[in-house]
Parts: C-alpha cells; sequence; structure tokens
C-alpha cells in the first residue's frame, strides 16, 4: 500500500500538465479610413509576450464594423485573447469568382504585415477589453 501511493501521487501530477493560458475578452471596431465597409475581413492579434508568443486571436469583421476575437488553444476556440501587448493585421476576403458579389474592401498591403502594420494592442486581464482601429485609405 506504500509503495502505490507515490506511483498514485505520480500518475496524478503527469494527467495535470501545465495548464493554459487565460483568454479575456476583447470586441472592437475596425474603420476604415475610405469610409467603405470592411465587412469580411479577418482582424489577427499576435501575441508579443514571451510566454505566449506567437499565440493567435482572430476574429471577422461583421457589416457594421465590429469584431470580437477567439483564441484557439490546444484544439479549442476560446473567446478573447491572451493578456499583453499584440501587433495586429488586418486580412481582406478573398475576392469571390462569383458574378455580381460583392467586391473585397480594398485593404492597404502594409496592414496586412506584423512588421509593417503599425497596429497595436493592449489586451488587459479582467474586464473586457474594447479596442477600435482606424485604418488609412493609403
Amino acid at each position: 500500500m506504500r509503495t502505490l501511493l507515490p506511483a498514485l501521487g505520480l500518475l496524478v501530477a503527469i494527467g495535470c500538465g501545465p495548464s493554459e493560458p487565460a483568454v479575456y475578452p476583447v470586441s472592437g471596431t475596425l474603420k476604415l479610413g475610405d469610409g467603405k465597409s470592411p465587412a469580411g475581413c479577418v482582424v489577427e492579434f499576435s501575441s508579443q509576450e514571451e510566454a505566449t508568443k506567437g499565440l493567435n486571436a482572430r476574429g471577422e469583421v461583421g457589416a457594421d464594423g465590429t469584431f470580437t476575437v477567439k483564441t484557439t488553444i490546444n484544439g479549442k476556440e476560446k473567446a478573447g485573447a491572451v493578456a499583453g501587448p499584440h501587433k495586429v493585421v488586418v486580412v481582406p476576403p478573398a475576392a469571390s469568382s462569383t458574378p455580381g458579389a460583392p467586391v473585397p474592401p480594398a485593404i492597404p498591403t502594409r496592414y496586412m504585415e506584423y512588421t509593417k502594420s503599425g497596429l497595436t494592442v493592449e489586451v488587459k486581464p479582467g474586464d473586457a477589453n474594447a479596442v477600435t482601429l482606424k485604418l488609412d485609405a493609403k
């Protein structure tokens, strides 16, 4: 019996594994400089914290310009983003080959690259994080 207790404790410890990082609610508005609707664009946050670097959160922009981001951790989608600083990109939807389909909004190419977009967001633990992203027309 005495030899079983340490073995049982080891099995329990192995089963627990590392904990997943916490995510916090993030929603916002994307505003384009030319006034066109950004619907269908995807806003993506990339964590810059060392412990969660490369963990991205994404959200599709609705017809009214609003979005809510979600993060996939260990194959599970969770509402929100990890705490800390994030670089941000905006990716337009793919153009449709269907005649008469809406034309995707024109997003300057710099906003599609983390190193050039100049967009950053600080996600804070606790309350909901509300952000506004404004893109220049050029």
